[in-house]
Parts: structure tokens; C-alpha cells; sequence
């Protein structure tokens, strides 16, 4: 019996096949990445904060 995975259909795919789920999923993710940096950019200019407030809150988060 071969390895599991969640989605069996990958397990017996062609190498192009699973170029294309690799593809699919590296765009998916870059596109919820710049969702949050832009999420990030919109919460900065609403409260009109700057690098050194930025940087302070981090320090206080992680300490």
C-alpha cells in the first residue's frame, strides 16, 4: 500500500499533474499573503501609525 494522502487523486497523478496542484497552491498562497499585507498596509494608514509605532507594539507583544 503507497504513503497516504488526504487527496488519494495525487497519489497516482502525473509528474504534469502535480506540477499544476504545485502551481495552484504556491499562487493560492502568494494571494493570501499579499491579502494580508495589503490587510496590513490598510490597518497602518487607517490609524495613522509609523515604523516606530509598529516596531514598539511588536515589543510589547513579544515581551
Amino acid at each position: 500500500m503507497g504513503a497516504y494522502h488526504p487527496d488519494r487523486r495525487l497519489c497516482m497523478a502525473q509528474p504534469s499533474e502535480l506540477i499544476r496542484e504545485a502551481e495552484r497552491l504556491y499562487i493560492q498562497r502568494q494571494s493570501q499573503w499579499n491579502d494580508l499585507f495589503q490587510l496590513g498596509d490598510m490597518a497602518v494608514q487607517k490609524q495613522h501609525l509609523n515604523e516606530h509605532d509598529v516596531a514598539a507594539e511588536i515589543e510589547v507583544s513579544v515581551f
